[in-house]
């Protein structure tokens, strides 16, 4: 029954927007509080390195690894921003909480960082299992884990379980979906840094241009978070909740 009720896209990302114009402030101020450290952190450890030489392969080879290592670091510690922010988007569209600041939603996402993590690295290697036997398998349950942090944010006892289930049936459009964010995020990186290539390296330049990227990208995580929400509607899962805030909705009227 539930693979009968579309879901749209683009209601949704204007949706989303909307979400994401209303806290821009709040999501601006999680993300300098995440971010910043976090390219300190790498900046501090770029120091403690040797500049490789660019003219050398086998240092160039090097900073690949160097720069793929920084990149882990930032979807490692990341997440605590990516938790607080969809914890902010469910709070509007459930129409609570609306009234806390900004720090009510960055401590839950530290406080809940490091039981997420645990969880996150066990779906990951899961899908470096199923990549080892083939890449498609790998791809396949990669995209079943699309909305990880969402289940989890929901308080989903087993969150890896959840995000299969709502996505199951609805694969391909899932596949579709992902691709569309991973345009959108790629599509803010080359436009914010492009201006940028010709000014001198500077890393006050660069926390500015990373905190930047970051804010701008997290729509992405406002559309995520609001896809889960309209992907559990269409299961019939929240539509109690949902007249729960009509009614609330009504008496503050």
């Amino acid at each position: 029954m539930e693979n009968q009720i579309k879901i749209s896209i683009s209601k949704t990302f204007t949706d989303s927007f909307q979400i994401y114009q209303k806290h821009f402030v709040y999501i601006a101020l999680i993300s300098i509080a995440v971010y910043l450290p976090i390219n300190i952190l790498i900046e501090l450890i770029s120091s403690w390195l040797a500049s490789p030489n660019y003219e050398n392969i086998n240092d160039l080879s090097e900073l690949q690894s160097e720069n793929q290592f920084y990149h882990y670091i930032r979807v490692f510690f990341g997440a605590i921003a990516s938790l607080a922010i969809i914890n902010l988007t469910f709070s509007t569209l459930k129409n609570e909480n609306t009234e806390k600041p900004w720090t009510y939603f960055l401590k839950y996402g530290l406080l809940n960082w490091p039981s997420y993590i645990v969880i996150a690295i066990s779906a990951g290697l899961k899908v470096l299992l199923y990549t080892l036997f083939l890449i498609i398998p790998g791809i396949y349950q990669a995209v079943r884990f699309t909305f990880l942090d969402c289940a989890f944010v929901e308080n989903e006892e087993t969150p890896t379980d959840r995000s299969e289930y709502v996505v199951d049936n609805r694969w391909f459009t899932i596949f579709g979906f992902v691709i569309i964010v991973f345009l959108i995020n790629l599509g803010v990186e080359i436009l914010v840094y492009s201006p940028f290539i010709i000014l001198p390296e500077s890393p006050v330049l660069l926390f500015c241009v990373s905190v930047l990227i970051h804010t701008i990208s997290s729509f992405t995580i406002v559309v995520k978070a609001n896809y889960f929400f309209e992907l559990q509607k269409a299961l019939g899962e929240i539509s109690e909740e949902d007249e729960e805030d009509e009614e609330d909705e009504e008496e503050i009227k």
